[in-house]
């Protein structure tokens, strides 16, 4: 579980860029995002979980910091991408790659 985390969306997402505080909770099933004020929920069950890797840009825009992206099977059934800033992302990656052993989980980036 973490605090002050930062959900800057999905790729499919449409309108203007949004971005959510709140808590990021790890669980058997897959990940649960859940905002500080507004209780909205986001979830990503293990099963449509891809990959997990760090990336610097969400929905083509630049962000300017490191973010923890998963690339998942959405509803709809087509491909779709979540980033995260979470404290910790290469602990954060080791323990999503291990509790729902994912595949391929790609490491952080050497510094540029």
């Amino acid at each position: 579980m973490s605090f002050g985390v930062t959900f800057y969306g999905c790729e499919s997402d449409t309108g203007r860029f949004r971005n959510y505080t709140g808590l990021l909770l790890l669980l058997r099933s897959g990940l649960m995002f859940r905002t500080r004020f507004f209780g909205k929920e986001f979830k990503i069950p293990k099963e449509a979980i891809r990959s997990v890797y760090v990336g610097k840009e969400h929905r083509r825009k630049k962000l300017y910091q490191y973010v923890m992206k998963i690339d998942f099977i959405n509803r709809r059934g087509e491909p779709d991408s979540a980033a995260f800033r979470v404290p910790y992302p290469k602990q954060w990656m080791s323990a999503i790659g291990k509790t729902l052993e994912v595949k391929p989980v790609m490491d952080l980036p050497v510094e540029e």
